[in-house]
């Protein structure tokens, strides 16, 4: 039994150390695509920050050029903020299935030990009914 404790506690660490790694590489991941989200906001940011009378001037050629490069600008921000919140959605996933893979390592271990204490007070209780059965023996 204590060998079979000591696997399902090497198991449950595994599974913990595991998922801490996976959380690990989201959160890298998800530093990553923040600083490609910031940098997609702030080219959009320069994009707008135009005086509009002079490019009000100006788009007499150039409007379908702005339009099309205010328009990527959007694009790469939204393709950003959605992979963003892809990525925060798994990490809390991730979270989720760490927590719960913890939970069910604990209650295994629980359920072991229950078992060894019931196996245990089923042996002390076999052996007070021998002692009693030897006394009785012995008295008559």
């Amino acid at each position: 039994m204590k060998n079979k404790y000591s696997e399902l506690a090497l198991v449950a660490r595994f599974m913990e150390e595991k998922a801490e790694a996976d959380c690990r590489a989201v959160q890298a991941q998800g530093d990553r695509l923040r600083g490609e989200t910031v940098k997609a906001s702030d080219a959009f940011r320069e994009g707008m920050n135009v005086d509009w009378d002079d490019a009000a001037m100006q788009l007499s050629g150039m409007n379908e050029t702005w339009l099309a490069w205010l328009a990527e600008r959007q694009k790469s921000l939204n393709i950003a903020l959605a992979k963003n919140r892809a990525l925060e959605a798994h990490r809390t996933d991730q979270l989720r299935v760490k927590f719960s893979n913890r939970l069910a390592a604990e209650a295994l271990v629980e359920m072991e030990a229950l078992a060894l204490k019931s196996e245990a007070k089923k042996k002390a209780q076999r052996k007070m009914a021998s002692v009693i059965l030897m006394a009785e023996a012995k008295n008559r």
